[in-house]
Order: C-alpha cells, then sequence, then structure tokens
C-alpha cells in the first residue's frame, strides 16, 4: 500500500497489488523499448543516407578523375595539333578503370577516343616515311603517293575528329549525368 501526505493533514492512500505494479512496469519497459527501436531505426536510416552520399562522392571523385585525363589529352591535343602516342596509352590504361566506375557507352567513347589516338599514330606512321622519301628527291611510284595521301588524309580526319570533340559538346553530353552531384543528403 503506498500513502502519500496531503495538506490539512489527511492521508491517502492508494492500494496497489503486485500484478498491478508488474503490469505498470511491463507497460513502461514496453514504451521505453518501442522508443529505442524508433530512435534506433532513425539513426540506422539517417548512417545509410550517410553512407550513401559517401559512395557516391567516392564515385564521383573517380569519375572525376577520368575526366580529368581526358581533358588533359585534349589539351595536349591542341598544344601538339595531334594526339600523341603516350596519350593514346594513357587513355587505353585509364580505360581499364573507368570500366568499373562508369556505365558501357562512357567506357565505350573512351575506347572510341583511344583507337581514334592509336589509328591516327598509325597513319602517321605509313605517311612519314612516304614524306621523307618524297622531300629528300627519291620519286614515289603511283601507289606510294595514293598511300601517302590516304594515310594523310585520315591522320586529319582524325585530328578534325578531336577538335570537334573538344569544341562541341559531345564529351560533356557522355559525362555531365554521371558527374553530377545531388544538392542533398
Amino acid at each position: 500500500m503506498a500513502c502519500a501526505e496531503l495538506a490539512d493533514d489527511y492521508t491517502f492512500c492508494i492500494d496497489v497489488s503486485d500484478v498491478t505494479a508488474s503490469t505498470i512496469a511491463t507497460v513502461i519497459i514496453a514504451c521505453l523499448t518501442f522508443c529505442l527501436f524508433f530512435l534506433q531505426y532513425r539513426q540506422h536510416r539517417h548512417d545509410k543516407l550517410v553512407t550513401n552520399a559517401n559512395y557516391k562522392l567516392a564515385l564521383h571523385d573517380k569519375r572525376l578523375e577520368t575526366l580529368q585525363e581526358i581533358k588533359e589529352v585534349l589539351g595536349n591535343l591542341f598544344r601538339a595539333g595531334e594526339p600523341s602516342l603516350e596519350d593514346a596509352f594513357r587513355l587505353r590504361q585509364h580505360l581499364q578503370t573507368a570500366r568499373y566506375v562508369f556505365p558501357g557507352e562512357v567506357t565505350d567513347f573512351i575506347e572510341e577516343m583511344s583507337s581514334k589516338a592509336f589509328e591516327h599514330y598509325k597513319q602517321v606512321q605509313i605517311w612519314e616515311p612516304l614524306r621523307k622519301r618524297a622531300f629528300n628527291g627519291e620519286t614515289l611510284s603511283a601507289h606510294e603517293n595514293k598511300t601517302k595521301e590516304d594515310a594523310l588524309a585520315k591522320a586529319h580526319e582524325i585530328e578534325r575528329w578531336f577538335f570537334d570533340l573538344a569544341r562541341g559538346t559531345r564529351l560533356n553530353d557522355k559525362l555531365d549525368p554521371y558527374l553530377m552531384l545531388p544538392t542533398t543528403l
């Protein structure tokens, strides 16, 4: 029996049995358990959001490295006037990493850039010895002249492709959807 003393010397007593006390304690424990469950659920949901945001940020950083590599290759192209063999190798090497962070359409685009750079190198390797021989006064056969002209035309076509790529929006159209960060968590 629990009693409380009230003003003017009145005593108020409540008869609490063991069953009632245990029921009240059980209800209080259940409420506390539910509150703890709810708080834990909210914390878990927040942790998942933060983890997802960190994942997206790490993926963005890796994708940004690929964009920087491509822009560096295009910068070298503008300085040299043509894609170099080293840039083709760098693109090919960076493609190995890009396969894991970009979907197929972007890696296909990077592969196309790398292949074009290698093809340019190949055409220059065909053209240069023939040009050198002609420059030194050697008479080239009709077939050699045609080969030299075709190689030069193909090399110029590839250079135009790279310059158009750098001036146009194709690069941004391919990569922008994968480089946009969400504005909120």
